[in-house]
Formats: C-alpha cells, sequence, structure tokens
C-alpha cells in the first residue's frame, strides 16, 4: 500500500473515531433530557425515579462502551442543571438523595437509614458520579455496611455491655466484609440493571455510523 494510501486510511479512521465521539455524546444528551423532563426536586418520587433512570441510562451506556468520561460529564451537567446550575451543595445534594433511593429500596428502620445516608453524603465530590455507576457497586455497598455498623453500637441502642461486645465483633474485617458482600447480592443487580431501549440505541448508533461511512 502506498503512503498516500495509508495516511488517507488513517485519516478517515480519525474521522470516523471523531464521528463515533460526537454521536455518543449526542446519544448521552439527548437521553439525559428526556428522563429529566418535569422533574420537580421537592418530589421524592420524582427524584427517585429519575435516579434509577439514569441509573439504567448509564448501564446501557456502559454495555455499549461508551466514553466513561463523556457519561460522566454529561452526568455531572444533569446533576447540576437540575439544582440550579453551579449551585453550592448540589454534590452533597445528590449523594443524600441516592442515599435516600437506596435506603427506600432496602427498607431500613428510620435510625439505619439516617446512619447510611450519612455515610454515603461523606463522599467527596468528586465521587458523587460514581453512585450513579453501576460498576461502583462495591463503593456503595462499603458505605452501606459503614452505615449499618454503626447503628448497630451506637448507644441509642445498646446497652454498655452489649455495645462493647458488639463493637468488638464489628471490628473484626471478616464480619464488615461478610456484611458488605450480602450487601452487594442485593445492590449490585439493582443498580445495574439494563434500560430497555438497548435495541433502538444499537440501530441509532449503527444508522448514524453507517449514513457517515457511505458518504465519506
Amino acid at each position: 500500500m502506498s503512503l498516500k494510501n495509508k495516511l488517507h486510511k488513517a485519516l478517515i479512521k480519525e474521522q470516523h473515531n471523531r464521528d463515533s465521539i460526537l454521536l455518543e455524546n449526542r446519544i448521552i444528551e439527548n437521553n439525559f433530557s428526556i428522563i429529566s423532563k418535569n422533574i420537580d426536586l421537592k418530589n421524592d418520587t420524582d427524584v427517585f425515579n429519575l435516579i434509577e433512570n439514569v441509573i439504567s441510562k448509564i448501564n446501557t451506556f456502559s454495555n455499549k462502551n461508551f466514553s466513561e468520561q463523556l457519561i460522566k460529564e454529561n452526568l455531572i451537567k444533569l446533576l447540576d442543571g437540575l439544582y440550579g446550575g453551579m449551585e453550592p451543595g448540589f454534590h452533597k445534594y445528590w449523594r443524600s438523595k441516592v442515599g435516600s433511593w437506596i435506603t427506600n429500596k432496602l427498607e431500613l428502620s428510620d435510625d439505619v437509614e439516617l446512619n447510611v445516608i450519612s455515610e454515603i453524603e461523606k463522599l467527596s465530590d468528586s465521587e458523587t458520579e460514581e453512585l450513579f455507576m453501576p460498576d461502583k457497586c462495591p463503593i456503595i455497598s462499603e458505605k452501606i455496611a459503614d452505615g449499618v455498623i454503626k447503628s448497630l453500637t451506637s448507644d441509642s441502642t445498646t446497652f454498655n455491655i452489649q455495645k462493647n461486645i458488639m463493637s468488638s465483633v464489628m471490628k473484626d474485617s471478616s464480619f464488615k466484609n461478610k456484611l458488605k458482600s450480602e450487601i452487594m447480592d442485593y445492590i449490585c443487580p439493582l443498580i445495574s440493571k439494563k434500560n430497555e431501549d438497548m435495541e433502538k440505541l444499537e440501530a441509532e448508533i449503527r444508522n448514524s455510523i453507517l449514513g457517515k461511512e457511505n458518504n465519506t
């Protein structure tokens, strides 16, 4: 193959990659826009449905090998925009809401629920988007385990001697690891739900890319 042909082939490939990135970004942006319409942040049902839909969409994108960076960039844009646009505290707000959504699914008692949400809120701002990523399930599970352990060893739930015994048991890493593992068995499938629009998404990608190639 001549140098000219090699260069031409390389340029076509580069253009194809650029087009694919632009297409992925447009698909992510459009899907997030659709599921976030008419969301009332004062209505927990609206917020919980949004969280579930976002996680489902992200799982679909991830299964199609979309760029994780593009997914996270669009996710933060979505969450920030819904909260008011660069308002202070939007990261903590969404960590708290994801925590509430999870504890609602787990049907935890009030004291355990508060401690689990508190542990999730302690995540850094840079970790907020991780709560929506299916492959980050272990992070969420560990925070839930921390909240459960905190509740079981609190002054309000046990006498001193019971508290001392329970604290000793729960400080053992094997106990926390077992608890975390059992939580993961429930939580991971919950946040790995695939979106039902997978086939439609595949067709959209395929037709757009083929259209670009035919015009080359």
